[in-house]
């Protein structure tokens, strides 16, 4: 008990401390919720009620679990939002200039991942944003993940693969050249073989 009594203390203060006094909205959008849990969003009809980019809320508290959430005062009253897409008010943004490697070549809806399916987010990229991809493109897949600026900040989400035109060479023009240059290589070989057969009848 002693032990307990010189410990829970300082447990109780650091946890004080790390409690933001409000928080920014760091993700496109993020859902409210009416309690600590993924499967309890708060509605507006039949519509999630969402929060957006840079919308800041007052904390209450934190709870601490698989996904924590921020307990927050939302139209004068208790509301949740995951930890995860909130930032402490008081940290500025250092973001680094993203290093982009593609562009968008048509308008581009956003996605979301949770480790099974993809759920669209109420934010389209225009045509012509520049974008990174972080795991190069494949073109057989439906999405691809990137990351692009928004309000001097770096999001990672997904859009479609179509959507998506990478920088340098384009990938049909990789395999025309592919192309050409085997069968020049063959053409060559081809020649090598006739010329080497003229000199043996020569001869």
């Amino acid at each position: 008990m002693a032990l307990f009594m010189l410990c829970a203390p300082n447990s109780f203060s650091v946890l004080a401390d790390e409690l933001p006094e409000s928080v920014r909205v760091i993700t496109v959008s993020t859902r409210i919720y009416n309690s600590a849990s993924l499967s309890d969003p708060m509605m507006n009809g039949e519509e999630e009620v969402k929060a957006f980019h840079g919308e800041t809320f007052k904390v209450k508290s934190l709870i601490l679990a698989e996904n924590s959430f921020y307990e927050i005062v939302y139209n004068e009253a208790s509301a949740y939002i995951l930890k995860a897409h909130v930032l402490d008010t008081k940290i500025n943004s250092n973001n680094i200039k993203l290093d982009t490697n593609a562009v968008l070549r048509i308008d581009a809806k956003v996605y979301e991942y949770n480790g099974e399916n993809y759920s669209e987010i109420d934010y389209v990229l225009e045509k012509g944003t520049r974008i990174k991809l972080l795991d190069g493109i494949d073109n057989t897949l439906e999405y691809t993940r990137i990351s692009f600026e928004l309000n001097e900040e770096t999001l990672t989400y997904y859009v479609p693969t179509t959507a998506i035109s990478p920088d340098g060479m384009s990938a049909g023009g990789i395999t025309a050249i592919a192309l050409i240059i085997t069968c020049t290589s063959l053409l060559l070989i081809l020649f090598g073989f006739k010329g080497k057969k003229r000199k043996k009848k020569q001869k």
